[in-house]
């Protein structure tokens, strides 16, 4: 999935992009709403991380007050430089997705995890 030009995203400040996924089966077709927040530090490596919590796949965001990204649900706290938990029931660190950047662009590769487990599987 193509985030936008490497350029244009503001040095450590985290950025969320919303996409819709469509799903289908046989002749019945679903639509998903999926989120990948992106984060540089430097503007040349980034670090993007699945829009799920890793508790219960609730949507999360990012406070800036307190500078880490925020689970309402259950109120997980995670790190906003390496996804490590830094409070609340989650198993595991926010998922990490594969990042590149590619004639200015960046790419990410959209994958989903099992959530609730310790393990980062393949969902």
């Amino acid at each position: 999935m193509r985030l936008g030009e490497a350029a244009l995203f503001d040095i450590g400040v985290p950025f969320k992009r919303d996409f819709t996924e469509t799903i289908s089966d046989a002749w019945v077709e679903s639509r998903s709403l999926k989120s990948v927040w992106l984060y540089t530090e430097d503007g040349e490596s980034y670090t993007a991380y699945n829009g799920r919590c890793t508790h219960l796949g609730c949507g999360y965001s990012f406070d800036k007050e307190e500078g880490v990204f925020h689970c309402p649900c259950h109120h997980g706290l995670f790190d906003l430089k390496t996804g490590a938990v830094v409070g609340g029931p989650p198993p595991r660190p926010l998922d990490r997705l594969e990042v590149k950047v590619e004639d200015g662009n960046v790419l990410v590769l959209y994958k989903d995890y099992r959530i609730g487990v310790a393990e980062k599987v393949e969902a």
